[in-house]
């Protein structure tokens, strides 16, 4: 086994929570993954391993950093089980890419993507460059056609779904594991392109705000949450706004910062606007009369 090891976290109890949680996976991985199999089949999201360790749901807002390299783990094992093991028929695997909250979940389900016509299902963000390669270039080697699902939500409502997710879920993140997931899937989604798009055994799906530009077909496709478009090898990827030519990297990332920041101040006034509302709703509310003995 091979569980990343990262640097201490700050929090002693956190870091307790780590170990705890790394031991006994190293201690019966089988029953995990077993486990894992048994609840969630072969579409794989380390959020649902993190529900594997009680640790985690006694406070999934305290644990998440804590589980999270067990639980990628479990995910990463499965996807090479899948990859060695699935019916020759199920040759395709399929990728989410996106930032936290920006809807993979639900964009999976318009895409048909379900778990019988697929090998695997990997549900990640892919805000990590290095980590989607490998696990793109285990899917290459498996010969498996690869689809990749990308997903960009505006900024300001994937704070407000994060928020309200965690009102039902209990799972957080913080503002910036949101502002780097995004920024960081919408890179590596860049790259994958540039890397792969001429493989005709490589298909992109794109929901959100990209523009999707045809050279061949002398037109501009656009994709939203209401609409998808498969990208094809004849199909160029080109970012709602690419950096110019003139643009410095530091420039570049001073006005996504300005962008990103903005949005966050949209969504948290929506979010204060909606709260009060709620509350001047509950103080009108008639007041029941107490029933006498």
């Amino acid at each position: 086994m091979n569980i990343a090891r990262q640097p201490p976290l700050r929090d002693a109890d956190e870091e307790a929570a780590r170990a705890a949680i790394i031991a006994k996976l190293e201690a019966d991985p089988g029953r995990y993954l077993s486990e894992y199999t048994h609840r969630f089949g072969n579409v794989l999201n380390a959020d649902s391993a993190a529900t594997l360790f009680p640790e985690y749901n006694e406070s999934p807002a305290k644990y998440r950093v804590a589980v999270h390299p067990a639980a990628q783990w479990i995910r990463d094992e499965l996807f090479q089980r899948a990859l060695e093991n699935a019916p020759p028929e199920l040759f395709r695997v399929v990728f989410t890419a996106g930032g936290n909250a920006a809807g993979k979940s639900t964009a999976l389900i318009f895409s048909g993507a379900d778990s019988q016509s697929a090998a695997a299902v990997l549900d990640s963000t892919f805000s990590n460059e290095r980590h989607a390669t490998g696990l793109i270039n285990l899917a290459i080697n498996a010969g498996r056609h690869v689809t990749i699902i990308y997903v960009n939500r505006p900024l300001d409502d994937a704070l407000n779904a994060m928020l309200e997710r965690a009102d039902v879920e209990g799972r957080v993140v913080t503002l910036h594991q949101l502002i780097e997931s995004q920024r960081g899937a919408a890179d590596t989604v860049r790259k994958l392109w540039d890397r792969y798009c001429d493989r005709t055994d490589f298909t992109f799906q794109d929901y959100g705000r990209a523009v999707l530009k045809s050279p061949n077909r002398q037109r501009t496709l656009k994709a939203d949450m209401s609409s998808m478009e498969s990208l094809t090898p004849n199909t160029a990827l080109d970012a709602s706004r690419p950096l110019s030519t003139r643009e410095s990297k530091d420039e570049a990332n001073r006005r996504f910062a300005n962008i990103e920041a903005a949005r966050i101040v949209v969504g948290m006034n929506r979010l204060r606007q909606r709260k009060n509302a709620e509350k001047s709703a509950r103080l009108k509310e008639p007041t029941q009369p107490t029933a006498s003995v």
